[in-house]
């Protein structure tokens, strides 16, 4: 009786121990995602390399590259044209969708995203050094000259222009839209951005590997 009681014993403390390993091992691989299941484009993360999005029952697979600098997550993603279009443009006639898409072919979508490690608000004066409004009005007009594409011929492309999807705090990132063009549709691109709002320096994400 005494040795059935003493193997019950054992195993109750195994189990304790197999059961603090696993929550303590979900914990940790739970810390481990950057912005998992907050995005309010019906975005998923498929892999660290890429990104899914879906628009009417329609997936779109995009070429996705992160990077950590201090305590913020940036995070540099070229959108397929058609889910742009469709998506951004509100255009889903097909005719029109085949012309709009013949016309931008040369143009290039990037979705820049920021995201402080602890979802504080990186517009507040801690990360910026300026007032809330001059963080908007830099995100929204001056930060079109902090970015640059090369391509895979070295040749250099000038933003053209660049959009800031204002979330007024709901979502925990900050998002901006950069535009290029004259960049031939088979051509993969690397982003420089010189982070000069948050003091980061410069940051390169290679997109030319799918």
């Amino acid at each position: 009786m005494r040795y059935i009681f003493a193997i019950t014993i054992v195993l109750l403390i195994g189990s304790c121990k197999n059961e603090k390993h696993t929550d303590d091992r979900t914990k940790l691989e739970s810390s481990k995602g950057i912005n998992d299941g907050v995005d309010n484009n019906n975005a998923y993360n498929s892999d660290k390399n890429f990104k899914n999005f879906k628009f009417n029952n329609i997936s779109y697979r995009a070429n996705k590259k992160t990077q950590k600098i201090g305590n913020i997550y940036y995070t540099a993603t070229e959108l397929p044209l058609e889910y742009y279009i469709k998506k951004n443009l509100k255009i889903t006639n097909l005719d029109s969708l085949r012309m709009l898409l013949d016309d931008m072919r040369n143009e290039r979508v990037i979705e820049f995203e920021f995201q402080e490690e602890s979802k504080k608000d990186l517009l507040d004066k801690e990360f910026t050094m300026l007032e809330y409004k001059k963080s908007v009005e830099y995100m929204a007009f001056k930060i079109k000259k902090d970015f640059f594409a090369i391509t895979s011929k070295n040749d250099t492309i000038s933003c053209s222009g660049v959009l800031f999807e204002r979330n007024y705090k709901i979502a925990p990132y900050k998002k901006v839209l950069v535009f290029f063009k004259n960049i031939e549709d088979k051509e993969r691109i690397k982003i420089v951005y010189s982070d000069v709002i948050f003091g980061n320096g410069i940051i390169k994400f290679n997109l030319k590997n799918n």
